[in-house]
């Protein structure tokens, strides 16, 4: 879901910290994921990227995402695991972007 085009003030942040369970406000209703019920631990299947706020100005993407890994993966992955996984997505994307542009590349008419 791509939510970034809506208009300020629209409630995208409020939607973004209800499904994340951060809401701070009295909200109701119901959060499903692939027709399920949400669960605690279908957090691990989701995430947002929050406002650039509260990011530190000094760190690289990926220095935050493992400063963020290091706090939020569980207590018993070793750092050496939690690094591993950081540099892992860091790999898929990488694949992904090069995937999207040979896509581009081979759909280009002319």
């Amino acid at each position: 879901m791509n939510i970034s085009k809506f208009s300020l003030g629209s409630g995208k942040t409020t939607l973004l910290n209800a499904l994340g369970g951060r809401a701070s406000k009295n909200l109701s209703g119901t959060i499903t994921l692939n027709n399920e019920k949400w669960q605690k631990q279908m957090k691990r299947k989701v995430a947002y990227v929050m406002q650039q706020d509260i990011f530190f100005d000094h760190l690289t993407v990926k220095e935050q995402l493992m400063y963020t890994a290091l706090l939020r993966f569980p207590k018993e992955m070793t750092s050496k695991q939690k690094e591993a996984q950081v540099f892992f997505f860091f790999f898929i994307f990488e694949i992904y972007n090069i995937l999207i542009f040979i896509f581009f590349l081979l759909n280009q008419k002319g």
